[in-house]
């Protein structure tokens, strides 16, 4: 380790009797819950906030759903998008015309026509892939393989894949920088973080497991300054935070009992929010000091995993893996 780094711990035992729901410290509230596929993974929302687009690992779908104005979710699932095996997620490009489902099981990836609903194409990926990213400004989108230990760079253009470049161990997805330069990718199964230069597509860092002190990573975050980013890893309920200026972690924070696993970011608030698997909530907290603002419940066995806010950042998504349920929530 290059320098020290903040340690915290936080325990969850009776933690929600303590925080008062986050309608006044955040301002998070629980809307509604509707039933989508089975075992949904991950969404992403159009840009122009009005459909949300889950992939379901249980039976091999895309799900598009209905958001009305007031953020509330239809019970009314627009289109159910056969795509490969085991789709783990799904990424839409920045003009809102194309959505990527990736194919764990058969190491493709499906590409939808937003306005069809359909799949025009099948694209050859890595294997194993997993979580992905759209470059900014760029015709390039990315997907970690974790299968493979790799990432693919497919062309939006071509739908071909142009790159693969070897990471880590079980690589689960990866986050690009505002500038576009940088990729981070989350290993889960070597709990580092490989750092690419995507003008080379050459990995030039690798933040080491003994740095980062976490187990089975699920997501990292970076934030809209492309100053910090925080890596969540759901095994031993861990959040490292990561300086991109030096690619030296400076914090990590315990988060005993919640199993963080999926998370956004509202950069206008500065909160963090955290999905946790363990006790199926959503937590809020502040960037700078991880201070918790506030924890919403999503309801026994749920096991929320991914989720994403809208365009406008009003409103959030999260995805119920074990509940196969979809939750809104207004912050």
């Amino acid at each position: 380790m290059k320098n020290q780094f903040k340690q915290r711990v936080l325990f969850f035992v009776g933690f929600m009797m303590m925080v008062f729901i986050s309608m006044v410290s955040s301002g998070q509230l629980l809307m509604n819950t509707i039933s989508v596929g089975n075992a949904p993974k991950d969404l992403a929302i159009t840009p122009d906030g009005q459909f949300a687009y889950l992939v379901n690992v249980g039976d091999d779908t895309v799900n598009v759903v209905e958001i009305q104005q007031n953020g509330i979710l239809t019970n009314n699932i627009v289109a159910i998008i056969e795509v490969g095996s085991r789709p783990h997620d799904v990424i839409i490009s920045e003009d809102g015309s194309l959505a990527f489902a990736s194919n764990r099981g058969e190491d493709t990836v499906s590409v939808i026509d937003t306005q069809t609903r359909q799949v025009i194409h099948t694209i050859t990926s890595g294997a194993g892939p997993y979580g992905g990213v759209v470059a900014p400004g760029s015709q390039f989108i990315y997907f970690a393989n974790a299968t493979g230990n790799s990432v693919t760079v497919i062309d939006t253009e071509s739908f071909l894949m142009v790159a693969e470049i070897s990471v880590g161990t079980k690589p689960e997805g990866l986050s690009i920088t505002p500038d576009g330069t940088r990729a981070y990718v989350h290993n889960s199964g070597s709990g580092d973080v490989s750092v690419i230069d995507l003008s080379t597509n050459t990995v030039i860092h690798t933040i080491t497991n003994q740095e980062t002190g976490g187990e089975g990573s699920e997501a990292l975050l970076i934030t809209p300054d492309g100053q910090r980013a925080f890596v969540h890893y759901v095994k031993n309920d861990v959040i490292a935070v990561i300086d991109l200026n030096t690619n030296e972690v400076i914090e990590q924070l315990k988060l005993e009992g919640v199993g963080p696993y999926g998370g956004a970011i509202d950069a206008e608030r500065n909160l963090l929010y955290v999905s946790g698997f363990t006790n199926n909530s959503v937590l809020a907290l502040n960037m700078n000091t991880l201070e918790v603002m506030s924890s919403v419940s999503l309801g026994e066995g749920q096991g929320p995993q991914h989720m994403a806010l809208t365009p406008d950042g009003r409103l959030m998504y999260v995805v119920n893996n074990s509940g196969n349920t979809l939750s809104a929530l207004i912050r």
